[in-house]
């Protein structure tokens, strides 16, 4: 929910903006994917609730000089539940002695962060003429987390075999950041601009709240550090023929430190979010929209992506059976006898080199007022790692895929009918080991298991208005 208040004062502009979320996500894993019996099963229940408050003042000075002077307060709260067990009819499935409702668990989870923001920001606006504007700002962060998790009961069997226990720990985790920025701008003419920028990102560290509490753990196998980014852009804003065409150009190169990372540990059966150490990303982006007077109605649209984004400096935690002569031969950072291997030099995980997309539509007017239209696109995508661990096998050729819509109807009514994935490719978000499914089928590697988009899909929509 949002609330927005705004109120002229003079040369002035105060706004509110009030905000509050609330998500609950609750999901159950069947395990017997991993294709053995001995599969392992889950739920999960997870909120997350939030609020801040944002105050800006904006002047509105008719000069060279304006200014934006603002702050940002937020208060969340994540609480995380997750109950497993082991398939298979084995031992770990029954414990008649576990607390009441635990009989048929191995192990369950509570954990919960509290989180607290406080970010200040104010920005500089010169328009030194008619033509060239430049504006430079900065936005300080400050914040305090605070995570607990508690593992309250294992299997007898789990404590002795996996080392899993019943216990816990918390963290009190504090960050502060500077986040400058800055843009020139000039207009060649009323119709094209050209700019420049530095600008920089943030992305708030934290715990993981779906971990496993073990011997051997300890807080900094929990936390996770914030990632942060800074690069460069230049670019050009254009619209041509007599507004008919519209064409943008964008080329950037970006820097970002600790990039965090989701990684599934199959052997410890975990989630966890890890950082890389640096990764940097480099490209070109073009896309164009034209709309020609001398069809009404006809739109063509484009967008090309070249995009070069590598690890710098990453060594990643070995896959299931990786051995020595394969690269795993790296301690991890910070973790001194935990095998890793270096991926530095490696794309980073869902990052094609090239992609984009052509479209056309056609919106016309019959004679009795109804209104129609026709549409496709055409979306690339070139090869990429599934994985953001440097997975040798999480490789996903490179896919073309074909959307296509048609509607027909008047203000009070419309009919659509969409076709998406229409060549019924199998998009891949994602890829990760199955729990333990290397050492349960007696392989030397785990299975990898991949996020895949939905296949064809042909939609009917009729909306009616009142």
């Amino acid at each position: 929910m949002n609330a927005e208040i705004t109120w002229e004062l003079g040369d002035f502009t105060l706004s509110s903006i009030t905000n509050i979320q609330e998500n609950e996500n609750n999901w159950a894993l069947p395990g017997d994917f991993a294709n053995t019996n001995d599969g392992i099963f889950a739920t999960e229940h997870a909120t997350w609730e939030a609020w801040s408050e944002e105050i800006r003042l904006q002047s509105n000075f008719d000069g060279m000089f304006n200014f934006m002077v603002g702050a940002l307060y937020q208060d969340t709260r994540r609480d995380f539940f997750q109950w497993v067990t082991f398939g298979g009819g084995g031992a770990l499935n029954w414990n008649s002695l576990a607390p009441a409702g635990l009989e048929y668990v191995t192990y369950n989870k509570v954990s919960y962060t509290d989180g607290e923001t406080l970010s200040p920001f104010a920005e500089v606006q010169l328009a030194l003429s008619d033509q060239l504007e430049v504006t430079a700002g900065v936005r300080y962060i400050d914040e305090n987390k605070v995570s607990r998790f508690d593992q309250p009961y294992v299997h007898p069997l789990g404590e002795l075999a996996l080392g899993w226990l019943a216990g816990g720990l918390g963290a009190d985790q504090t960050f502060q950041e500077w986040q400058p920025e800055a843009t020139i701008s000039y207009d060649l003419n009323e119709n094209v601009t050209i700019y420049g920028a530095y600008k920089t990102a943030y992305k708030s560290g934290g715990f993981s709240n779906g971990a496993v509490f073990a011997a051997v753990s300890q807080e900094k196998d929990f936390t996770f550090a914030p990632e942060t980014g800074a690069g460069f852009e230049v670019g050009l804003k254009t619209t041509l023929l007599d507004n008919q065409l519209r064409f943008n150009a964008t080329a950037y190169s970006y820097n970002y430190e600790d990039l965090q990372l989701d990684y599934f540990d199959s052997a410890a059966i975990v989630f966890l979010t890890i950082n890389a150490g640096e990764a940097t990303s480099e490209g070109l982006e073009l896309d164009f929209e034209y709309a020609p007077y001398a069809v009404p109605g006809l739109t063509l649209r484009s967008n090309i992506s070249y995009n070069v984004a590598e690890y710098d400096q990453f060594i990643a935690p070995c896959f299931d059976g990786q051995t020595a002569e394969q690269g795993c031969n790296t301690d991890l950072p910070g973790y001194p006898g935990k095998p890793g291997y270096d991926i530095s030099g490696q794309a980073t995980g869902m990052a094609p080199e090239w992609s984009g997309n052509i479209g056309v539509s056609y919106d016309g007017e019959m004679s009795n007022g109804w209104t129609y239209g026709v549409g496709a696109d055409m979306m690339y995508s070139d090869e990429y790692n599934a994985s953001a661990m440097g997975h040798p096998y999480a490789w996903r050729d490179a896919y073309t895929l074909f959307n296509a819509m048609a509607y027909v109807g008047n203000e009070n009514w419309q009919v659509k009918l969409l076709g998406k994935n229409l060549s019924e490719e199998m998009v891949i978000s994602g890829a990760l080991e199955g729990a333990n499914s290397g050492a349960i089928a007696g392989r030397s590697q785990a299975d990898l298991i991949g996020y895949g988009g939905p296949g064809r899909t042909i939609e009917l929509q009729l909306r009616l208005s009142f």
